[in-house]
């Protein structure tokens, strides 16, 4: 019973930072991706997200043989906490739609 309460204490971070890191991820691909090419790259992302789910199960599992289930629970927890900080820490350039406009518009 201890164990479980553990698994569940690893569990809240670990949904957590997975819900944070999506939005972050689509959020970014909309602010580097041209306009013109925003509705392939999320298709490709929401087809690598679907993929992703369907592979980490066996991931997890390897992981879970490896390290145990709470060593797995802690690993993937410290995972995702990590991407979600680099992805706040480095910042993306933004496509310059005004930038664009005002050249336009000189033309």
């Amino acid at each position: 019973l201890e164990n479980f309460w553990l698994v569940l204490v690893l569990l809240v971070p670990t949904i957590f930072t997975m819900g944070i890191q999506n939005t972050c991820i689509t959020s970014r691909i909309t602010k580097i991706v041209p306009v013109s090419s925003l509705g392939t790259v999320l298709g490709v992302s929401g087809s690598l997200s679907s993929v992703s789910r369907i592979v980490s199960p066996f991931i997890g599992g390897v992981i879970i043989e490896a390290y145990g289930m709470l060593g797995g629970m802690a690993l993937v927890s410290f995972l995702s906490m990590a991407i979600v900080i680099i992805l706040h820490i480095h910042p993306i350039e933004e496509r310059s739609i005004q930038t664009k406009s005002a050249s336009s518009e000189t033309e």
